[in-house]
């Protein structure tokens, strides 16, 4: 579709050109209505160089827009190939361990450590700007993804004990307005009181 627009606006670009041209030798006729054989001075417009110039452009600009559609595309797959193996691989461990809680831990742990390698990549990047000291990619990369790897990997860790210990809180409260009884009740007239009401 794009190279169809490229070619309209050649085409459009030659039309006007190609106008232009034709009005400047009306222009330039003399009285007789003969065409002057003589440019005027400083008419050194060449049509031919400019729409070499401007099919170049259009061709370049292609060019870069199917690169950059094609690593939108080759991105976007990488980013659903990762997400499908992190539920993948929780759900697999969810059933190995017979767990829902082992399954939700693998994923926030996975996906913790996912998520803080383009975070340390760009941490790392950011503070080598604002400390002034430009660190070549080639050390930023590395450092980056292993210390974002291993700070989101931390920092799941701390996210999955906290919400461990609130639901473990949250679980071992009864509701309110029951009773719980603090030993079970046994004897010889336990089942007669409940019959006598």
């Amino acid at each position: 579709m794009k190279l169809v627009w490229a070619s309209i606006l050649a085409a459009l670009l030659f039309a006007a050109t190609a106008s232009a041209q034709v009005a400047n030798a009306a222009g330039a006729s003399g009285p007789g209505g003969s065409a002057s054989p003589v440019a005027a001075p400083g008419d050194d417009f060449a049509p031919g160089v400019f729409l070499v110039v401007i099919f170049i452009l259009c061709v370049v600009a292609l060019i870069f827009l199917t690169v950059l559609f094609v690593a939108a595309i080759v991105g976007g797959a990488l980013v659903l190939l990762t997400a499908f193996g992190v539920v993948s691989i929780s759900i697999l461990t969810g059933v190995a361990r017979r767990s829902v809680s082992a399954a939700f831990r693998t994923f926030f742990l996975l996906s913790g450590s996912l998520i803080g390698i383009p975070a340390g990549i760009g941490g790392l990047a950011l503070l080598s700007q604002l400390m002034h000291d430009t660190l070549p990619w080639r050390v930023i990369l590395p450092v980056g993804i292993i210390l974002g790897s291993a700070t989101g990997f931390l920092t799941a860790v701390a996210i999955n004990f906290a919400w461990g210990k609130a639901t473990a809180r949250l679980l071992a409260r009864p509701p309110r307005g029951f009773e719980v009884a603090s030993a079970p009740v046994s004897g010889p007239n336990v089942g007669a009181e409940s019959g006598t009401r």
